[in-house]
């Protein structure tokens, strides 16, 4: 029963019905709780559907029961595209705070994440962190400088430099 659930939820994944999906790989983990993809399928469901911090939810329950397992692969790449994607709005809000916070998780599950990288100097430099932030800026655009957000990481980094009195 439970396959034949997780069928249909993947059905109803690939059909845009996203609640119905949860719902579904709800139910069939209930009846098979080793089938670790139907937790992923709750966490993609969700995160498809825009629930952002329910998806969260369940790629972190999913890291936390069964990290090896490859859709635990697959989540914690999600989980870190979408704990970056928050950080931006954090930013965005200038609360350096949260954006470290999640940054800080994003690159403990992704270390290589360029995005999260910069982002994370950022928000050093919103809470004040001068000095690491600098660092952090410069590091970025030694190993990113054709980065998208390489002209914008320099143009913080200027700003930075200049309130210190030292030259780019």
């Amino acid at each position: 029963l439970a396959l034949t659930m997780a069928q249909g939820a993947r059905a109803a994944l690939k059909a845009g019905k996203f609640g119905l999906a949860a719902r579904m790989f709800t139910e069939a983990l209930a009846l098979d709780p080793t089938q670790y993809d139907y937790l992923y399928g709750i966490g993609r469901a969700e995160e498809l559907s825009g629930n952002s911090k329910a998806a969260q939810q369940q790629y972190r329950r999913l890291l936390k029961v069964a990290a090896n397992h490859p859709a635990a692969t697959r989540a914690r790449g999600y989980l870190a595209d979408l704990l970056v994607s928050d950080a931006g709005h954090a930013l965005e809000l200038r609360n350096g705070g949260l954006a470290r916070e999640l940054l800080d998780e994003a690159l403990r599950l992704r270390p290589d994440d360029v995005d999260a990288m910069w982002m994370l100097a950022r928000a050093l430099h919103l809470q004040g962190h001068n000095d690491r932030a600098i660092r952090a800026y410069r590091g970025f655009l030694t190993s990113h400088a054709r980065h998208v957000e390489a002209p914008q990481v320099k143009s913080y980094l200027a700003e930075l430099l200049a309130r210190s009195g030292t030259e780019l």
